[in-house]
């Protein structure tokens, strides 16, 4: 009001003063006039129109332009309006592919589907944008189908992680690339399909298998055939995965690679007089086919529940198997009803038949969605102990003690029994 009021006076000054009118003054030249009337004209149009005091958004920034995350997951981005006393500091999110990654009005980000999209953040002053590339990756626990010879079987995703090992917890360990997993140990229908190909394609095994643990040797798979294969050493294991691999790109088309090999030839003979060559093998690491777990990777596996807060552990509360609890169970293996949910076991292996292997999959999974990693048949793993090699997680035959996910054993490479079996993997 002030402004406006001085500005009056002025009008009515000059107005007196003549310079409005038609008077002459002495020195007053017409331009002069003009250049006060524009002046005047000015000053008004200042008090109508007062300056602009508001501060605008000059840019935004995001406290990330890349992330990876896990299907299912979520990321919290923050954006920065610039500057910090910005009147109109809002901002909008959107993502360029929602089959992907998802954003919300607070820039949470949750991860749909494998792929790639981009987030952006644009804010409503200005219209200023910057930009975050999401790529969603397999989550814990995720599963893929498989196919060999009109067998199916299923594999489950785990992400590397560090760890605790041990049945005290005392240790720690970790894998450091992820890998999918077998569902389920080898069944007698997937052994003898492979077994039964690879025979006539230039492998030897030292031992046929078994239909479970009461079954015949090498006989064709009855209603018995979804129990594990038994009386296989880890040999045979070892080059069954290799023939795994060759069986399954001639059904598939695909081009896995073994991943035991001597001298870039895959190993395909178990047999005794081959021991040398089976037990001096190095691992392909570069090789993508199927093999058998390494006793670290096995533990991982069976001590997995959730990497809940994402620091590349599983070593919080909630987030793991304790050492000495069978796989899935919620209490130690003292608790038989705990056990028993989850494992085949001296305890419960005897449905009215006496103790014995059972179909895989008639107990609960653990948290990965794997099934019978304690119980049911000790598995063998690649990982040496001396001449020995590593088995994990109990047998039908055995107490409690030997469910343990933090339990290890371990047997000579020429051993097979009732109570040998086996689980494979391959690398993401």
């Amino acid at each position: 009001m002030g402004r406006v009021r001085r500005y009056f006076y002025i009008l009515f000054a000059l107005a007196v003063a003549g310079i409005l009118g038609g008077i002459i003054i002495p020195g007053c030249t017409i331009e002069d006039k003009n250049a006060v009337l524009k002046r005047v004209e000015e000053i008004v149009a200042e008090a109508n129109n007062p300056p602009d005091t508001t501060v605008h958004v000059t840019g935004v920034t995001l406290d990330r332009n890349s992330a990876t995350i896990e299907k299912g997951k979520t990321l919290q981005l923050t954006a920065t309006v610039k500057p910090d006393n910005a009147a109109n500091k809002n901002v909008n999110w959107s993502s360029s592919n929602e089959s992907v990654a998802t954003v919300d009005s607070s820039g949470l980000v949750t991860g749909v589907d494998l792929g790639n999209a981009t987030i952006t953040v644009t804010t409503i002053d200005g219209g200023y944008t910057d930009t975050c590339n999401v790529t969603v990756k397999h989550a814990a626990g995720d599963s893929e189908d498989y196919s060999a010879g009109g067998v199916s079987f299923k594999m489950i995703y785990v992400p590397g992680k560090t760890f605790y090992t041990g049945t005290g917890d005392s240790g720690t360990a970790t894998v450091d690339n992820a890998l999918w997993i077998g569902e389920t140990e080898v069944t007698y229908e997937l052994w003898y399909q492979v077994y039964t190909w690879a025979t006539s394609n230039g492998y030897s095994f030292a031992n046929p298998g078994r239909e479970g643990n009461d079954g015949t040797d090498g006989a064709a798979p009855t209603t018995a055939k979804n129990e594990p294969v038994t009386y296989v050493n880890w040999r045979d294991a070892m080059v069954w995965c290799n023939a795994l691999t060759e069986y399954y790109n001639a059904q598939n088309g695909t081009s896995y690679t073994c991943v035991y090999k001597d001298n870039g030839t895959p190993i395909r003979d178990s047999q005794d007089s081959n021991w040398e060559q089976c037990d001096s093998v190095v691992p392909d690491e570069n090789a993508n086919g199927f093999r058998l777990l390494t006793s670290n990777e096995w533990e991982l596996a069976a001590r997995y529940k959730d990497d809940s807060n994402g620091d590349g552990d599983i070593m919080d509360s909630g987030e793991y198997y304790p050492g000495d609890y069978a796989s899935g169970a919620t209490d130690d293996y003292n608790n038989s009803a705990a056990t028993g949910a989850v494992a085949w076991y001296y305890d419960n292996s005897d449905t009215g038949s006496g103790r014995q292997t059972h179909d895989v999959k008639t107990k609960n999974a653990n948290a990965l969605g794997l099934y019978d990693m304690s119980g049911n048949v000790w598995e063998w793993c690649f990982t040496a102990y001396g001449s020995y090699r590593i088995i994990r997680g109990g047998c039908w035959g055995d107490s409690a003690i030997g469910l343990q996910v933090g339990y290890w054993y371990y047997g000579y490479p020429y051993y097979e029994g009732s109570s040998f079996g086996f689980r494979f993997c391959r690398k993401k």
